[in-house]
């Protein structure tokens, strides 16, 4: 499944539209479908000022967005996890401790915490 078109795929819609070829000739022509035809000329321009390089550029443009939006999600779950991981260690041993203590409290003859 693809996502996005490439430049070559933009220069042929470009120069089918400037040949006066229809919406469905061109998806019929490119192999592409007529719902991304309608889609990438809605997007960048129009039938009349559809430019393929400048649309390669928005589409560029906006995967580089993306993959930054991406990379930043990373880096907060990344720190998230850590932060987690941390306190997973701190009950972890509050945990060891509060065993220790109720280990020791079993040790002692039955009369002295009978009166506690």
């Amino acid at each position: 499944m693809r996502f996005r078109m490439n430049l070559a795929e933009r220069k042929l819609i470009q120069e089918l539209l400037d040949s006066g070829k229809q919406m469905k000739d061109i998806a019929k022509i490119s192999k592409l479908s007529y719902s991304a035809i309608c889609r990438e000329l809605r997007r960048n321009g129009g039938i009349r000022l559809y430019n393929a390089e400048k649309a390669q550029e928005k589409s560029d443009k906006e995967l580089k967005h993306i993959r930054l939006e991406r990379k930043g999600t990373i880096q907060k779950l990344t720190k998230r996890i850590e932060d987690l991981e941390k306190k997973l260690d701190q009950l972890l041993s509050l945990d060891s401790a509060v065993s220790q203590v109720a280990g020791s409290w079993q040790d002692l003859p039955k009369d002295t915490y009978q009166l506690l």
